[in-house]
């Protein structure tokens, strides 16, 4: 589909997964001010009770203490993974500025790489900051980053190699599944205090958000699947469906 539908249907969830990912961006780079501002933030008082919401509180401050460069170097690959991949769906960098589009797209896939790699020992690393016998609240979070973690170089590395191979409709397919895996930066921390304001259970602010990533492979999946002229464009500026799925 050579033109997407850019009605209000279309520019309203385009405008907020940009502006959801630009906020997102900057609220990570305070980890490389010095100090980093809310490291451990105050909790309200009714969950200042809870050991599993104090535990929460100290995992940022128990990493940049401890693991400090396998924080900065995850959230750093993150943060250029996230700006980066809302570049490669601009069709009119795609089109006028291939040479842009291809070296944003490599250096979205080193910050892929680096960010899943990272990520593997920071799954096991922030239960240091946990008391033992809260370990196994955590052990859903933990196994959730070490699937997550490969799965999300995987899927990027299918996006390269389609683009190498110049099979182009599936390479923007598989990159619209590979940023549905960086969002998930997003939607868990979006969805985790949600979870807590309707259940005032901090066990799902602890596990609620990131366990759920396979939702946002799902989500875009179905994105890439559905049909008509007005429901097939994907709510990410000028992403094309594979040829296989445009209406006819």
């Amino acid at each position: 589909m050579a033109t997407c539908y850019a009605g209000p249907m279309r520019k309203a969830p385009t405008a907020l997964m940009w502006s959801l990912a630009l906020v997102m961006c900057a609220l990570a780079a305070r980890y490389f001010l010095s100090p980093p501002p809310l490291l451990h933030p105050e909790l309200p008082p009714e969950l200042a009770k809870e050991p599993i919401a104090r535990a929460i509180s100290g995992l940022a401050e128990h990493l940049y203490v401890h693991h400090r460069w396998t924080m900065l170097a995850h959230i750093g690959a993150g943060i250029g993974a996230m700006a980066g991949g809302l570049l490669q769906f601009v069709p009119a960098i795609r089109r006028a500025r291939p040479r842009l589009h291809r070296g944003v797209g490599l250096a979205y896939l080193a910050g892929v790489t680096l960010g899943g790699a990272t990520g593997v020992p920071l799954a096991f690393q922030f239960l240091g900051a946990v008391p033992p016998e809260l370990h196994r609240v955590f052990y859903p979070s933990v196994v959730a980053f070490l699937v997550l973690s490969p799965t999300w170089v995987a899927v990027s590395a299918m996006a390269f190699l389609r683009a190498r191979q110049r099979r182009f409709d599936e390479h923007r397919a598989w990159m619209v599944r590979s940023y549905s895996l960086t969002f998930a930066a997003v939607t868990a921390r979006v969805l985790a205090p949600l979870f807590l304001a309707l259940t005032g259970d901090p066990a799902l602010l602890a596990n609620g958000g990131i366990v759920l990533w396979p939702l946002n492979l799902a989500f875009a999946e179905w994105l890439l699947r559905r049909k008509g002229p007005a429901r097939a464009s994907v709510p990410v500026p000028g992403v094309d469906l594979p040829s296989t799925l445009k209406p006819s």
